[in-house]
């Protein structure tokens, strides 16, 4: 399974978003607030809607997303594209032959016989014409009596998609279903029919009917109705399709009486191919009840890490390569030769049994063994790391991952990403770490909060970027990829006066998430300009004078050059700020410098911050921000840029 698409509307942080995803690795990178984890939440709600619409218990579900509505929306929907492999597809073939079983019954005449044989013996149903590609919608109206309705939409030979909708019996229904004889007469009548059509084109006795494939039928049924859904014929020997079915879902066959629907089966795929890790960090269960031991670790946070490598290591040989495979990953993560191991006690404890099984992960050295819990964060969420990568999901979305592990740790997490590629898995890594970024560009997306909905930005998309990648991978302009804005600087003094000034400002850079970026003079203030209007982000700049006459032309030569008062107002309307009172070119070029108005300012201060820095312009700036107040006009031009970036 890959996805391909995230949408959704009034869902968490979203207005609005439509999200394309790439085969492989896609970095969604965006300030707080642009809904980064409403992501990842989405796809888990999808998984969790599908287990919820099979089993018929909505509770856990209402308590976690009943409330997802944006600014407590009523009405919302998530919208996930998929496509399915080829062993998925099979697995619904056989779904959907034994729905068919299922509808025609286990009468003894001549004609169900036919139309058993008929659907138990046909090469091609039609499976992946209508679930190769497709969506699941989970849409909530908290109006409705049942708020929850789930439908996948797949395609049909005529080229348009049908809505076949999950309902409460846990079929999928296209149409609306009349009684149950009246569709199932049309669909005997169908099949026949297109049998005998078929013979008596060919003049053969085993034709396969058309009308049997899986789009004629939802075709027809979408005038009178048809439920997809399995049940257990009762015979004594089930027919192949639905006993394959009821033992991958592991459903009892001495007791099944439930239909098996469609919901049933899309969960097995989502549960046994993809993750979606949280972002909330907790330490490993260490304390199992004997009859947990053969349960499912849950491995969206690490409390399930311990149970994990309990069974890998203890478990066949499948099982215990992939353990050796956690190991060598972990390793590799924490640039170490200490093996990851995990040790087992018996501990007297209060679970239902009488006692319990004490698991512990633990590093191995010379010196001694050391349990996780006790070495630090950071191994603790490398371990973690190792168990997902080894078990190689189909799709992995990784909700900040990493948060406590070193920039190098980090980068070597983003290397063992992209060689999940070379197997044909996927990852959506959700980050707000620079160095989690890849170098690659077209696996970076940037969101952004607009007015009418969250704003995607796809850098492999961008001419402007690929010709200034040396740029990009620039550690402060991929810090940019997380700002709410960035206010650009030509020089070293600026900056250092700018960070001692507004670390006093309300809000502070820090707090308005606002990033302070020197770009070395004025000759790249334009390159910069350029870059982040290609990256999404948005910009203010604090320039010198001169750049007003030459250097800004180059991003807009129709603005004023020759009169400065006209300069100044038209370049500030763009969010480009001076301090300085003319263009300064020429001669009285260091005029309109930052450092002639740090003069103005305050000339002994200034000239007391120069003896202290020593010729070092960080040092200059600095020391004269430490010791004069924030001048009115930077207080002004502060005011104007939080505006610009819609920071309150």
């Amino acid at each position: 399974m890959k996805l391909t698409r995230i949408a959704a509307s009034e869902f968490l942080s979203f207005a609005d978003v439509d999200l394309v995803l790439n085969d492989g690795l896609t970095a969604i990178t965006g300030p707080n607030g642009s809904g980064k984890t409403s992501l990842a939440r989405a796809v888990d709600l999808t998984g969790r809607a599908l287990h919820a619409q099979w089993t018929g218990h909505w509770a856990d579900l209402n308590a976690l997303y009943g409330g997802a509505g944006r600014f407590g929306a009523q009405q919302w929907h998530v919208m996930i594209d998929v496509e399915l492999n080829a062993s998925e597809i099979e697995l619904l073939e056989l779904w959907l032959r034994g729905c068919l079983l299922y509808l025609v019954g286990q009468n003894n005449d001549s004609e169900t016989l036919r139309l058993q044989a008929l659907i138990l013996e046909t090469d091609d149903i039609g499976a992946a014409e209508l679930f190769s590609r497709g969506s699941f919608e989970v849409a909530f109206d908290a109006r409705a009596r049942n708020p929850w309705a789930l439908s996948w939409f797949g395609a049909i030979p005529t080229g348009e998609r049908v809505r076949l909708r999950m309902d409460r019996n846990f079929a999928l229904q296209v149409g609306v279903a009349e009684t149950r004889p009246s569709y199932l007469e049309s669909l005997r009548n169908l099949i026949l029919q297109s049998q005998e059509d078929a013979e008596m084109a060919r003049g053969i006795a085993q034709a396969i009917p058309a009308g049997l494939r899986i789009p004629s039928v939802v075709d027809m049924a979408r005038t009178g109705g048809i439920e997809l859904a399995l049940r257990q014929l009762g015979i004594d020997i089930e027919p192949m399709p639905i006993r394959t079915i009821l033992d991958v879902l592991g459903v009892d066959t001495m007791t099944a009486q439930r239909l098996v629907g469609f919901a049933q089966v899309a969960a097995h795929i989502f549960g046994s191919n993809l993750l979606v890790t949280d972002n909330v960090r907790r330490q490993p269960r260490r304390l199992w009840k004997v009859s947990e031991l053969d349960s499912r670790p849950d491995l969206a946070t690490s409390e399930g890490l311990a149970l994990a490598l309990f069974q890998d290591k203890n478990g066949d040989f499948s099982a215990r390569a992939q353990f050796g495979e956690t190991q060598k990953v972990f390793a590799s993560l924490m640039g170490s030769e200490s093996p990851l191991d995990v040790s087992v006690s018996r501990e007297a404890a209060a679970v239902d049994d009488g006692q319990g099984l004490l698991l512990t992960p633990t590093l191995v050295s010379a010196q001694g063994d050391l349990p996780l819990h006790l070495s630090g964060a950071g191994r603790s969420e490398a371990a973690h790391l190792a168990t997902l990568l080894a078990r190689r999901f189909s799709v992995l979305v990784l909700d900040e991952p990493a948060t406590n592990l070193s920039s190098t740790a980090q980068r070597r997490v983003v290397s063992a990403l992209g060689e999940r590629t070379s197997y044909g898995s996927q990852t959506v890594l959700i980050t707000h770490s620079s160095p989690m970024v890849p170098t690659d560009l077209t696996e970076i997306v940037r969101l952004s909060p607009t007015e009418s909905g969250t704003s995607v930005t796809r850098l492999g998309d961008q001419e402007i970027l690929q010709k200034n990648a040396d740029l990009i991978r620039n550690t402060p302009v991929r810090e940019a990829l997380f700002a709410s804005g960035v206010l650009l600087t030509e020089g070293e003094t600026e900056a250092a006066a700018l960070r001692v000034w507004l670390a006093q400002a309300k809000p502070t850079l820090e707090d308005a998430g606002v990033l302070l970026l020197d770009v070395g003079g004025d000759s790249a203030l334009v390159s910069y300009m350029r870059v982040l209007d290609a990256l999404g982000v948005p910009w203010a700049a604090l320039a010198d004078g001169p750049a007003f006459q030459t250097r800004l032309q180059n991003y807009d030569p129709k603005a004023p050059r020759h009169n400065f008062s006209a300069a100044k107002e038209y370049w500030a309307s763009r969010g480009v700020h001076t301090v300085a009172q003319l263009f300064g070119t020429g001669e009285d070029r260091e005029k309109g410098e930052f450092e002639a108005f740090l003069g103005k300012v305050d000339a002994d201060s200034w000239q007391r911050a120069k003896a202290a820095g020593h010729g070092s312009k960080p040092r200059t700036g600095e020391h004269f921000a430490q010791h004069v107040a924030v001048p009115m006009e930077i207080v002004d031009i502060w005011e104007k840029v939080l505006a610009r970036f819609r920071v309150g």
